[in-house]
């Protein structure tokens, strides 16, 4: 995020509450935002830290062995793909293939 970016968030989270939503895990998300008075959402919303509050939402949560159920079966999967990976977030999986060969 650019430090331009960073201070029109910032100014706009003075003047009202401020969310950010993110498809990434909420602690990157966090870490690459900076910004500590806004509202985060990682993973699409399956973890949520309001400003107030100290510990996180987070309504996925009695997913978690099933989603590591599914990243096992896709790391079998995706095993002989060279170039595929998989990013296991706590409440998804993202399975990237941008470096395998066409």
């Amino acid at each position: 995020m650019s430090s331009e970016m960073r201070e029109v968030v910032q100014e706009l989270a003075s003047l009202c509450a401020t969310s950010v939503v993110s498809g990434r895990a909420r602690d990157k998300a966090e870490n690459f935002v900076m910004i500590e008075n806004l509202h985060y959402a990682g993973n699409h919303g399956a973890e949520i830290k309001l400003i107030d509050e100290t510990e996180a939402y987070e309504p996925a949560r009695e997913y978690v062995p099933v989603i590591n159920q599914a990243r096992e079966r896709l790391e079998e999967a995706i095993k002989e793909i060279k170039g595929a990976s998989i990013e296991h977030k706590k409440f998804g999986i993202s399975v990237h293939y941008r470096c395998v060969e066409k």
